[in-house]
């Protein structure tokens, strides 16, 4: 061989080598973009301004179109009805088709338009027909909380999209009373965002602006069940209770933005909403021998189950117990029944897994000595809503060992 066919081999070689190695590292260079999670990508540069802003350090309302004027946002904000909210007790008929309702509902009309009330990535469209759609938009600032948008349609955003806050995500979409369902998610761990068994419901409540000063309604007689049943002590006069009791009160919350007559509709609606915190006491005379934390709502975590039933009723007694004949006013001005001795210090965050928790009236102290002897005790309930207005009411049971 001579030496300048040696010299055209040797540079085809080279030729070769280079261009190979180019359409490798383009290759590369295509697979890790595709690749790329979208929480690494920067988002777009840029925001969309309101004309009149949330107030300081509170989300605008889905329905707050950031264009509105002053009197466009007033009006929305007197417009404001909240028909059900977070923890709140729904049921049917029967004791299996009770759940915990775990969302604002804000009553809107068909076609109102929703805007993003955060900016973040749209990480799914998922849910049931047409009227039951949710669009599941994850925060940019706080990686695994989402917002989740249900009862909307004609979606202006895909999963995988980046959206401004502001921005517009679709309309309200219902059959029935026309709403939103706007719901606070927390993903556990690297559970999908696809998938509803994947999250964690919290309160919402505190992210918005909204005006109340009604404080809740307590109900008395207070109950008292023996624990893990239906069956009441004797109820006649004064209530006589021994060993294990369940403490049941009758409350609602009802709320100024709440209460009424929604926009474009009829009839007298809500007051029915769910207690923020709940305290009791056990007293005998003036003193206090037992104070305990109730449930409270705004630390509350709803984790995914697929017996929601047993997990309502785990805050609340079955309504058929109490209106054997239907529900009056058609759920509005309800009173939902909390087992107030079914929570403690260890499940202020999560739900306990069984109704095993009570007030023992046979209890002692470290001398042996009954903490609760024979004799009449004050129970006193303080129930407080998500604004901060309390109510304090008290009734008494007879303790007989």
């Amino acid at each position: 061989m001579s030496q300048s066919t040696i010299e055209i081999s040797l540079m085809n070689t080279k030729t070769y080598t280079l261009f190979a190695s180019i359409i490798l590292l383009g290759f590369l260079s295509c697979k890790k973009e595709k690749i790329t999670p979208p929480e690494e990508e920067n988002p777009p540069v840029g925001k969309i301004e309101y004309l009149v802003k949330a107030p300081a350090e509170k989300l605008p309302w889905p329905q707050h179109n950031p264009d509105f004027d002053q009197q466009e946002f007033q009006l929305m904000q007197d417009r404001l009805f909240i028909l059900n909210n977070f923890g709140q007790y729904q049921s049917g008929d029967a004791p299996h088709e009770t759940y915990l309702h775990a969302a604002l509902d804000i009553i809107l009309a068909n076609e109102t338009p929703i805007y993003a009330i955060d900016s973040g990535y749209v990480r799914s469209n998922i849910g049931g027909n047409e009227f039951y759609r949710s669009l599941i938009i994850e925060d940019k600032n706080t990686p695994g909380q989402a917002w989740g948008y249900t009862h909307i349609n004609e979606f202006k955003v895909t999963p995988g999209d980046f959206v401004q806050q502001g921005q517009l995500l679709g309309v309200v979409n219902f059959q029935g009373l026309e709403h939103i369902h706007l719901s606070r998610f927390h993903r556990l761990g690297t559970g999908s965002w696809t998938s509803y068994d994947s999250f964690e419901e919290v309160m919402p409540d505190d992210f918005f602006f909204f005006e109340d000063k009604s404080p809740p309604v307590i109900e008395t007689p207070f109950l008292f069940f023996e624990d893990y049943s239906n069956t009441l002590f004797d109820n006649e006069g004064i209530t006589r209770v021994n060993g294990k009791v369940d403490i049941v009160v009758g409350m609602r919350d009802v709320g100024s933005q709440a209460n009424g007559t929604p926009p474009g509709g009829s009839g007298n609606y809500g007051n029915r909403l769910t207690i923020r915190k709940i305290t009791y006491r056990i007293k005998k005379e003036d003193i206090v021998l037992r104070e305990k934390a109730s449930f409270d709502f705004g630390r509350l975590r709803i984790p995914p189950t697929t017996d929601k039933a047993n997990q309502a009723l785990l805050v609340f007694k079955f309504h058929g117990l109490f209106y054997p004949d239907g529900v009056p006013n058609g759920w509005n001005r309800f009173i939902s029944h909390y087992i107030i001795t079914n929570v403690d210090e260890q499940h202020q965050e999560q739900l306990p897994e069984s109704d095993q928790l009570y007030w023992e009236t046979n209890e002692v102290d470290e001398n042996g000595q009954l903490i609760f002897p024979n004799g009449t005790y004050t129970i006193e309930v303080s129930a407080t809503d998500s604004k901060g207005n309390e109510t304090v009411v008290s009734d008494q049971v007879e303790v007989m060992n």
